[in-house]
Parts: structure tokens; C-alpha cells; sequence
């Protein structure tokens, strides 16, 4: 300045760099020093955090904005993680697989703070009236006309307004976001277990949840629909849960509630008599086997009525194993226990008494069905017709009955799990080999030596065996199979194959001049004479057609389906049946 002159002074001007005044005698309007500077190379380094474009500090790699990067660093080379409130604040380190994203400390304050925020407000809702409700959302007391749901059927646990802006926050979210991250939160073990418990300690409020889930269902597909779609769905389970499903069965079949509902069913298609109570049943069924004295492994056994003329009446009906149930099948107790001492004294087991009569007549299949039977069984069939001539001329090998005009022995596979061989097939009546049918041989004849022992004592000789044995014959049932009624000839005729084939021959020109439904009812006609006349086999000629229990079943279908959405309509109903229902699961699990 002091080498400026007074018309120097005049016309200083302001340097555009530094902004101090300097006299400019050319067109530039800088001054030489910040024109120098200028000139210089610049070599600045700027802040490492990501992004950042200001000037690092003399101190550290940040600038003054992104100090707190030195304690992230620190952090993570200790391999640890910070707090979400590190902004604000906090310097905690937490471990890696610390699953919050806060510290404790954080999380007990942000807790305070909620508490006492929701208790500010519970504190102003002084007077809490009969006709008001607290909204769990923002706290506030409102009219009970805001907390009702959009279905009119519960009250919901929020206002309207909190509600409404929850729609709001609903419809802002990815769903598609939300629901995979939902997926992978319940994949996770700990979710699964924490769910799983809440379930079991709550399973009344979950019982209710699938029978609301059932009654929007029925609403909306209809009655028909909602079956149809419950069936394919209970099929698909069955498939893709068989061992479940085998769990399942078994359980029915160790239910003694479901098995007398069963037995009730049986005798209304079979126009039975059933007066039996629950508690007569269950009294029944936990003695041993009448006739062999067992107790099966589930507990107990089946029901057996001993005159196959009466219903399930008290006096008419005792315990019955299984095995037993099935060997006897519609025979009389007292014809039953003889067959036992008559095999077994046949077979030299014991020395008893050999009642024939007790052995109704058949006539034996054909060699033509037995190979087509084999067949349709995927079993092996090597025996000739010669070899099946030959086998089924010997008397039978469990109680000796022989052939005659009236009867005719069949074949019978001594290993149910082979095929028909030479050495596997012996000559046997229709009755043993009903008797017999799929168990094995040691097993029928233990069992029938345990009925030996049972009854042996047991004076089975009554008013309805005293008649003359040498017409027993005579008044014996004879079972036929593919003999039109006209057809006649001598026993070597008929299990002649030429004479079989023209019996087939006859009967298919029979069917297709009358139709297969005249030929079978023919058929039947003729075994329900026959039967009639018999003493050891008794036919349930009362029992219900074919229609009828089709048209049964029609009616009581069509009465579940009438009752299903009224049912499930009752909410005192689903209240009361949910209860029942974890009541019964709490017993299954041992739990008081």
C-alpha cells in the first residue's frame, strides 16, 4: 500500500481469490500470490469412509465428520459388532451371533420408555365403562362400536382407527418380500419349538381356529365343494404319510368306543337286534376268549354271538378273539367246539370224539377257477389237470371228510405264501379250508387245541345235535360254483373239464339271453333253499339288500351334511367341542 500512489489508491480493486484489495494495472483480477497458488500442484486426501468427499483429518484416515469409523474398525477387527444406537451414543460391543441388533441396555430403555408411555395413557383412562374397551394398539378408551370386526361375529382387540391404519401399512408392504422372510423366521428352529409350545399350552384357542377355518370354508365353496376338497385332501395325506396313516388304523383298531360303534353299524345293516350298552360291551370284550381263553395284545378282545339266529343281546353275545371270531364264523358255539375235537382227534392230537355231521357239503371249484384265481393272485400255478384230479379224490387232510355224490373236495395251498405246487397242495372241505384260510397250519391247530382244553369238560351234546347222524347228509348244505340250477349228472360228469366247459358254455348263453343280474339272482335263490335246509350254517335272511344300504348310507350322509354347517355355525358348540378336543390330546400326552 505505502508503494501506491494517490491514483493508485483510487482504483484498488478486490482480489476475486483472497479478497483483499490490490491495484490491477492488466485485465486480471487476481493477485500474484494467489495466482502462484494456483500454479501449485494440489495433493489432498480425502475421508475413507465410502462416499464422503471431504478432506481426511492430521490425526486419522477420517475427516472430523466420521470419527466414529475409528470405533467401527476397532470393532471389527476385535470380531464383534456394534450397537444400532452407536450415533447415539453407545459404545457396546456385542458378539456376532447376538441376535438383536441392540444391547441390552438399549432394549431395557426403549422397553421403559414403551412402558411408560402406555402407562401414561392407561393412567388418563380413569373411569373404565361398562360399555368401553381399551385398544391395545394406542392405549386410548373407546365405545365398544369400534372394536367390532368387519364380519360382525367377535370383538377385535383394536380400534377402528388403529385398524384402518394398519390396512393402510399393509398395502405399502412387498407381500411377496414379507412372506419369504415369514418362510425362512418359521423354518428356523427356535421359532418351531417356540411355536410347537405355544400350540400344546393353547391348543383349545388352536382347535377353534381350524373349526372357524372350516365354517368360512363351507360358506364359501358350499357343502358339496368343501367335502370334495376335505376328501382329495385326506387322500393326498394318506399317500404322503403312510406311516402315519398305518398309526392311525391301528389306533381305531385299539379303540374300544370306535370298534363298538362299528359292531352297532354291522347289526343295522344286518337287521340285527343290538341292545347291548357301552359299558356291556366293554365288560364283554376285556374278559378272555370264550372258546380259547385268551386276551389279545391290545387289551381286548372282539364280540362273538353264540346263536347266529338272535342279535347282540346280553345273554346271546360273549368275548371272542380274532382268530376264533373267524374260524367260527356263522356257526353255532357248539357245532364250532366240536369241529376243534373232531380235527384234532383226526389229526391224533387227542383222543376225543369225531363228529362229522358237523362238516357241511360243497362242491369244489373247478380246475379251470382255481388256475384263473391263481392268476388274478399273482401266484404260480404248476399242477396239470390230471394232478388236480388226482389230489382232490383223497379225503381231506385236516378232518378226514371224504367224497361222495353230495361232496366234492377242493385244493388248498398248505403255505399261503407259495403258489399252487405239487408239494404244497393237499386235497380239503370247504369248511377247513375256510377255516383255515390264510394262517398257518401250526397256528389253527394250536388254537383249536386251546378250545380242546377250554371246553373239554363243556357237555356240548344237546337237544339240537340229538337226531339220526345217517341223515346228516342228507339235511347238509351244498355249495356249488358255476352249476346252473338245471344241470345234472353224476359227481365224475361234473369234475369232468369237458362237462365243466359245457356247463360255462351254458351259463354264458344264460347271461347274455337273461343279463348277469337274472343268472346271479337265480343263483342266490337256489344257495338260500339250500341253506335252509342245513343245521351247522345259519343265513341271515333278514340281512339288508345291496339298495337298501346304499340308500342307508345316502341318508345318513345326507343328515351330516344337513347337521355339518349348522354345527360348525354354533359357536357354543365350537367352544365346547374345542375344549374336548385338547382334553383329549392333554390325555393322549400323559399331561394332568
Amino acid at each position: 500500500m505505502n508503494e501506491y500512489t494517490p491514483e493508485m489508491l483510487v482504483k484498488l480493486e478486490l482480489c476475486k481469490g483472497c479478497n483483499k484489495f490490490y491495484y490491477f494495472d492488466t485485465e486480471l483480477k487476481t493477485c500474484i500470490n494467489c495466482r502462484e497458488r494456483r500454479i501449485k500442484p494440489k495433493d489432498v486426501v480425502l475421508c475413507s469412509k465410502n462416499g464422503c468427499k471431504f478432506k481426511r483429518s492430521k490425526e486419522n484416515i477420517y475427516c472430523g465428520k466420521h470419527q466414529l469409523c475409528l470405533f467401527e474398525d476397532e470393532v471389527k477387527f476385535e470380531n464383534k459388532k456394534v450397537c444400532l444406537n452407536l450415533i447415539r451414543g453407545c459404545r457396546s460391543k456385542l458378539e456376532l451371533d447376538y441376535k438383536f441388533s441392540r444391547c441390552e441396555e438399549c432394549l431395557e430403555k426403549d422397553r421403559e420408555k414403551d412402558r411408560n408411555r402406555r402407562g401414561k395413557v392407561k393412567e388418563e383412562n380413569t373411569s373404565i365403562a361398562l360399555d368401553s374397551k381399551c385398544c391395545s394398539s394406542c392405549c386410548k378408551e373407546f365405545p365398544l362400536e369400534q372394536f367390532i370386526g368387519e364380519r360382525h361375529t367377535a370383538i377385535t382387540k383394536t380400534c377402528k382407527k388403529c385398524r384402518e391404519i394398519g390396512k393402510i401399512c399393509d398395502n405399502k408392504r412387498d407381500k411377496e418380500h414379507r412372506n419369504e422372510v415369514a418362510r425362512k423366521n418359521d423354518a428356523k428352529p427356535e421359532n418351531k419349538a417356540v411355536k410347537s409350545k405355544w400350540k400344546e399350552e393353547n391348543y383349545e384357542k388352536v382347535a377353534k381356529i381350524w373349526m372357524d377355518s372350516r365354517e368360512r370354508q363351507l360358506e364359501n365353496l358350499g357343502t358339496e365343494e368343501y367335502l370334495k376338497k376335505q376328501a382329495e385332501n385326506a387322500k393326498k395325506w394318506r399317500e404322503n404319510n403312510p406311516e402315519k396313516q398305518e398309526i392311525v388304523n391301528e389306533n381305531k383298531k385299539h379303540s374300544k368306543k370306535l370298534q363298538y360303534n362299528i359292531y352297532s353299524r354291522n347289526a343295522g345293516v344286518k337287521n340285527l337286534e343290538f341292545t347291548i350298552s357301552y359299558d356291556d360291551y366293554v365288560a364283554i370284550v376285556e374278559k378272555s376268549c370264550y372258546y380259547c381263553g385268551i386276551l389279545q395284545e391290545k387289551g381286548f378282545n372282539g364280540i362273538d354271538r353264540k346263536d347266529q339266529t338272535k342279535g347282540y343281546i346280553l345273554e346271546n353275545c360273549v368275548s371272542c378273539c380274532k382268530l376264533c371270531n373267524y374260524m367260527k364264523g356263522s356257526t353255532s358255539n357248539e357245532v364250532f367246539i366240536k369241529r376243534a375235537e373232531h380235527i384234532l382227534t383226526f389229526q391224533n392230537k387227542i383222543s376225543g370224539n369225531l363228529y362229522s355231521e358237523c362238516f357241511a357239503n360243497h362242491k369244489s371249484a373247478c380246475y379251470s377257477s382255481y388256475k384263473s384265481r391263481a392268476l388274478k393272485k399273482q401266484l404260480d400255478f404248476l399242477i396239470t389237470n390230471e394232478d388236480y384230479d388226482k389230489i382232490i379224490n383223497n379225503n381231506c387232510y385236516l378232518c378226514g371228510k371224504t367224497n361222495d355224490d353230495k361232496h366234492k373236495n377242493g385244493i388248498d395251498r398248505i403255505d399261503n405264501s407259495k403258489g399252487y405246487f405239487i408239494n404244497n397242495v393237499k386235497s380239503c372241505c370247504g369248511e377247513c379250508n375256510y377255516m383255515k384260510n390264510d394262517y398257518e397250519l401250526d397256528d389253527i391247530i394250536n388254537k383249536l387245541l386251546l378250545i380242546y382244553k377250554n371246553h373239554k369238560d363243556d357237555d356240548t351234546e344237546n337237544e339240537y345235535y340229538n337226531y339220526d347222524k345217517t341223515n346228516t347228509l342228507k339235511n347238509s348244505i351244498i355249495y356249488t360254483n358255476n352249476v346252473p340250477e338245471n344241470t345234472s349228472g353224476t359227481i365224475e360228469e361234473i369234475s369232468n373239464e369237458n362237462t365243466v366247459t359245457k356247463q360255462q358254455v351254458y351259463r354264458e348263453k344264460m347271461i347274455k339271453e337273461y343279463g348277469i343280474d337274472y343268472v346271479r339272482e337265480k343263483q342266490k335263490e337256489k344257495m338260500r333253499r339250500l341253506r335252509s335246509e342245513n343245521k351247522n350254517i345259519v343265513k341271515n335272511e333278514n340281512k339288508k339288500t345291496n339298495d337298501e344300504i346304499k340308500e342307508a348310507a345316502r341318508l345318513r350322509k345326507q343328515k351330516q351334511r344337513e347337521t355339518l354347517k349348522e354345527k360348525y355355525g354354533d359357536e357354543e358348540y365350537k367352544k365346547i367341542r374345542a375344549k374336548e378336543i385338547a382334553e383329549n390330546r392333554r390325555k393322549k400326552k400323559g399331561e394332568p
